[in-house]
């Protein structure tokens, strides 16, 4: 039987360490494992484990398939392990998985020769029908891989881009995933509760579909409950694009936990929508255990928000985040800097917006120009004011990354713009003793930030 190893590599240079596990590595795990294969996961990314230690393990394992998980800004890093780690196993076949592999297949496996294969899309379905036909008689020929749907695959010198795999319609039929492999301690226990998202935000691609796929609120609870039972995690973190759409689903979930005792354990959080809630549900969710609740503002400009498509306005979202604090839930607050046609006054709106909000969490990211978004066709094209600075992947951080730059904001401008945001949102408001501890709690990210900003900041 074919033995397969899913990796989600580490990177010592890397500033960044999740909260909380790779939920797709996750559902691979528990999808394959249901199908009989025999499966070692390595989430080194969130376990610390290093490159050395990850060979130990995978020497002792002896994998048929290596499958590697990565984002756009750490697809090299992937590369540089899987090179590694394919001196060990020189049969072995190595896959590409994630959003940088589902956007641009082909180039990955022309950039990256060590991927034999690029999986677009979810994963479950087409991992398992590789590994069967790994397992069979015929093997992995090129007439088997004709044949199966959602991946980019090699073909002597050329490059084959097969059809896209249908979405799972009916997420009820996945087991729930697996964390056993995971050896640190899950502080926030994820439970993806949807896919798919149907907002049509221009810097943002929808590698899970346009539309919102979801799981029952029965199912939904089950996982809670079982997560509960097995480890009671300190936090849950509903990971959706948008937990509250459709609102009456999430009310719905809320009422299932309330009804069957849960919420009296269990202290979780979500991201919301800014349109399309009410007080009503806010309420609800703090009744059901929720404790705080995240929106994607973007930009304080009117203008902005409707370039970007974005779907909601400022206004709905100061009602947003004043009706969760009413209900007593904490908020979150995501900010960009560096939108198409963006200026220093937009900025400055965007940070006046910021501060009057006043979440208990904010962030202010500068844009990257993703694969598969428009604002990368923008950028390459030099539309609205980009230029890109880089396809150097490495530099495809919203944090500390250098890809692009506008004109009459060029990347050092941002990224003071960046600093100041932050400074301004906690000492306008007060709050200096939390930028304190948020630059020792982040201290990599901080340092990390400071290295790359300049002396002097603009003014506001």
């Amino acid at each position: 039987m074919t033995r397969l190893a899913l990796v989600n590599p580490s990177d010592d240079r890397s500033y960044y360490r999740p909260a909380y596990p790779s939920v797709g590595l996750g559902y691979l795990s528990s999808f394959l494992k249901s199908g009989g294969f025999e499966v070692l996961t390595l989430d080194a990314k969130f376990d610390g484990i290093s490159l050395e230690e990850a060979r130990r393990e995978l020497l002792a394992f002896q994998p048929d398939i290596l499958g590697f998980s990565a984002m756009t800004h750490e697809i090299a890093n992937a590369a540089r392990w899987a090179e590694d780690i394919k001196r060990l196993f020189p049969e072995a076949l190595v896959l590409i998985g994630g959003v940088h592999a589902t956007v641009n297949a082909e180039g990955t496996l022309d950039e990256f020769p060590v991927f034999d294969i690029a999986v677009m899309g979810e994963g479950e379905q087409t991992l398992l029908e590789i590994a069967k036909s790994a397992s069979s008689g015929w093997g992995l020929n090129p007439l088997t891989m004709k044949s199966i749907k959602g991946i980019a695959w090699r073909d002597g010198d050329e490059i084959r881009v097969n059809s896209p795999r249908d979405l799972i319609l009916d997420l009820d039929i996945l087991p729930f995933p697996t964390y056993d492999h995971i050896k640190s301690p899950i502080r926030a226990y994820p439970i993806l509760s949807s896919r798919g998202c149907p907002s049509k935000c221009i810097f943002c691609c929808r590698i899970l579909g346009d539309r919102i796929r979801t799981r029952s609120p029965q199912n939904v609870v089950d996982e809670i409950r079982l997560v509960q039972n097995k480890s009671s995690p300190e936090l849950i973190e509903i990971c959706d694009d948008t937990f509250t759409l459709p609102p009456s689903r999430a009310y719905e979930i809320c009422e299932l936990l309330i009804q069957e005792n849960l919420h009296e354990k269990i202290r979780w959080f979500a991201l919301s929508r800014a349109s399309g809630v009410d007080l009503e549900l806010f309420h609800k969710m703090k009744e059901a255990g929720c404790v705080k609740v995240d929106f994607g503002v973007e930009s304080g400009n009117e203008e902005i928000l409707k370039r970007i498509r974005k779907g909601i306005t400022i206004s709905e979202a100061r009602n947003a985040v004043r009706m969760a604090k009413e209900a007593g839930l904490k908020t979150g607050s995501y900010f960009i800097l560096g939108h198409p046609e963006e200026t220093a006054q937009t900025i400055k709106d965007t940070i006046n917006l910021a501060v009057e909000l006043n979440c208990d969490v904010v962030s202010f990211g500068i844009m990257v120009p993703y694969p598969g978004t428009r604002i990368y066709d923008m950028a390459v094209k030099g539309e609205c004011g980009y230029r890109l600075l880089s396809q150097r992947w490495e530099d495809y951080d919203k944090q500390i990354g250098n890809a692009l730059e506008i004109e009459g904001l060029p990347r050092s401008e941002l990224e003071r713009w960046q600093r100041r945001a932050y400074l301004a949102f906690y000492i306008r408001n007060l709050r200096f003793a939390e930028l304190i501890r948020l630059l020792i709690s982040q201290r990599r990210l901080a340092l990390s930030m400071l290295r790359k900003w300049a002396n002097s900041s603009p003014r506001l």
